[in-house]
């Protein structure tokens, strides 16, 4: 009988201890089950934010597009329309070395902070949105506004005549594109190039245009716009 009453306590022992392991692992996957409920649900919202990232991200580059692009159609037809075509070359120029003029300033603030602080590309475009707003409204509001001496086009018209400006005009934006545009992006995302190099680079740039522009609009003003360009795209070639 006592030998009997052992086996019977072992086996429960044994048995109890065979429950104790299933709930145990029961509880296991329970909480595996829970981990991974809340891995998903930090995965979805770190889905939402990025996707909500990205939208203002879009936007707000097609918003630059849209200034950049109407900014670079319009900046030089209304400054023609105060020039007359002797003095328009030489005085474009001059516009064009005080536009990088402000560029070398702007790339030499960026510079700097970039040697010193870490990329915060949020700060850096707020920080330079905010000044182009503040800079518009001070000028709206300040500087006088002219009547038109000589009315404008407002509509888009083309000439037979003038068909291989339009090629050479086309066949500069893509090369302005590539070159400009998708060449520091390449440099920078694809080969690791180092941001401020770049900044640097477009910095030493700058300084050249604000010497040569004036130079090359007297040029233009006497060889002509047709040999003035195409020596250009000679040199491009």
């Amino acid at each position: 009988k006592k030998i009997e009453k052992k086996k019977k306590k072992k086996k429960e022992k044994e048995e109890k201890g065979k429950r104790e392991i299933v709930r145990k692992g029961g509880i296991g996957e329970e909480k595996k089950r829970k981990k991974l409920k809340k891995k998903k649900k930090g995965k979805g919202k770190d889905k939402k934010e990025k996707n909500t990232r990205e939208k203002r991200k879009n936007f707000t580059t097609v918003l630059m597009s849209i200034g950049f692009h109407y900014l670079e159609t319009l900046h030089s037809s209304l400054s023609l329309q105060w020039l007359s075509k002797e003095e328009a070359p030489k005085l474009l120029g001059k516009l064009l070395s005080v536009k990088a003029f402000s560029n070398i300033a702007v790339l030499g603030a960026i510079y700097l902070y970039l040697m010193y602080f870490p990329a915060n590309y949020n700060l850096i475009y707020m920080l330079a949105g905010g000044i182009i707003v503040a800079i518009a409204i001070y000028c709206s509001v300040v500087i006088p506004h002219f009547d038109e001496k000589v009315p404008q086009r407002k509509e888009l018209f083309l000439r037979k005549q003038y068909w291989l400006y339009y090629a050479l005009t086309f066949l500069a934006g893509a090369r302005r594109q590539i070159f400009v545009v998708f060449a520091g992006f390449l440099l920078v995302e694809k080969f690791g190039f180092p941001v401020e190099n770049v900044v640097l680079m477009t910095l030493v740039n700058s300084a050249m245009t604000f010497w040569l522009a004036p130079k090359i609009g007297a040029l233009i003003s006497t060889i002509g716009e047709r040999r003035a360009l195409t020596l250009e795209y000679i040199g491009l070639i």
